[in-house]
């Protein structure tokens, strides 16, 4: 497979970095719907 451990190791960094993101964003738009 061309996906080598550091790629994985970085990416699960960049997935975790983007799912807190993706979180806000839908904190917030939850929170402007039912404020």
């Amino acid at each position: 497979p061309a996906v080598s451990t550091e790629n994985i190791d970085t990416s699960h960094k960049g997935m975790q970095a983007f799912a807190d993101q993706t979180q806000e964003i839908i904190a917030s738009a939850l929170w402007e719907e039912y404020k």
